[in-house]
């Protein structure tokens, strides 16, 4: 309608996704680390279906780990400012906990952070690659 969005739209699939939420849109190996900002970088096997986001040693491995889009609040990177957020977290207030933690990290320009929500299974967890 007239006067901006309408937070009660339906979702539409975008055009020419499979139904099949276990179908990759996108996989190929990244580098990923497992603690900010001191960890060990691995080289992962990174799978983005509708659903998730998982990484596994390689691609013919088991998951390492899985984590839902509905778990994930936002991704932060480098140059990450306050007036960016809208675009890249979720906008509601009790995510404003992660939103301030992905402003205080230094990322380098190739680096990026995929945030969970601390109220949901992966605690506030952020995954570095």
């Amino acid at each position: 309608g007239e006067g901006g969005g309408n937070e009660t739209e339906t979702y539409q699939e975008p055009l020419g996704a499979d139904p099949d939420p276990t179908v990759p849109l996108i996989e190929g190996f990244l580098q990923k680390s497992g603690k900010i900002p001191t960890g060990a970088w691995k080289k992962r096997w990174v799978t983005v279906t509708r659903d998730f986001v998982s990484y596994s040693v390689d691609e013919a491995s088991r998951p390492i780990d899985c984590i839902s889009f509905g778990d994930i609040v936002g991704v932060g990177f480098n140059g990450l400012v306050a007036e960016d957020l809208p675009m890249w977290f979720k906008q509601n207030r009790e995510f404003d906990w992660e939103r301030d933690h992905a402003l205080s990290l230094s990322l380098k320009p190739e680096e990026f952070v995929v945030c969970t929500a601390r109220m949901g299974y992966h605690d506030g967890r952020q995954y570095l690659f």
